[in-house]
This record gives structure tokens, C-alpha cells and sequence, in this order.
């Protein structure tokens, strides 16, 4: 149910609305491995490193006897724009939805803002 990534991603999760319990679990990174509620009102940017790293979403299910946190189903939806480079989203299957907004640091494949290359700007003399 967790989603895998490969090398630096930065992570911002928005604020996650606490009652319904739920958060962004990231494991198996060099630097980040922990569970993330993101707080109010700005939620939580994250540098995430490491060859190969999963993270998830994961609720707090009430049950007879106790409590206990449960993976849930996640989406992953993967883009590219000039101006950030490739991005993923990655977020709850059901709602409500906790979402995590991703993008790629790796210069080789962000390269960063390209000037436009076009220039339609007029002559002065013109």
C-alpha cells in the first residue's frame, strides 16, 4: 500500500484535518523514516534522501479493546511542468484525503525554470 521512491523527493503534506486521525509514514529513507501529522495551519515540507524509500498513509482505526494505526489504499498521480519538473501526488484511496505533494530533486531530471525562448517583444523602431 505504500507508494516507492528513489533518491531526493521534497514532501509537503498540507494540514491534515486531525479528526480523523490519519498520517504520512515514510520508511526506509537515509534521513526522514518517521510518521508525520502534518500540524495546523501550514502542514509539513519534508527533504526526503535515500536510494530507495516507500512512504504511505496511515489512520487510527477504533476497534473493541483498543485502538491500532492501519495502512490504507493509496493513489499516486505523476506530472511534469516546466516550472517545477516532475511531481507526484500521492493520497488517501477514500475520502477524506490526506494528500502529499512531491517533487523530484534530482537536477538530472529537474533541470529547473527554463528562459522562454521565444521572444515576441516588438522593435522600438517599430
Amino acid at each position: 500500500m505504500a507508494e516507492t521512491f528513489y533518491g531526493t523527493w521534497q514532501v509537503h503534506v498540507p494540514h491534515v484535518d486531525t479528526h480523523h486521525a490519519e498520517c504520512l509514514v515514510i520508511a526506509g529513507s537515509d534521513n526522514a523514516d518517521d510518521s508525520y501529522i502534518p500540524p495546523y495551519p501550514d502542514g509539513t515540507t519534508i527533504t526526503v534522501t535515500g536510494d530507495q524509500w516507500t512512504m504511505g498513509i496511515r489512520r487510527l482505526e477504533f476497534r473493541q479493546g483498543g485502538s491500532t494505526w492501519v495502512d490504507v489504499p493509496v493513489t499516486r498521480a505523476t506530472a511534469f511542468s516546466a516550472s517545477k519538473g516532475i511531481s507526484v501526488t500521492v493520497e488517501r484511496a477514500q475520502s477524506p484525503k490526506v494528500r502529499a505533494y512531491c517533487t523530484s530533486m534530482n537536477p538530472l531530471l529537474n533541470p529547473g525554470p527554463m528562459p522562454d525562448p521565444y521572444d515576441f517583444s516588438l522593435p522600438r523602431d517599430f
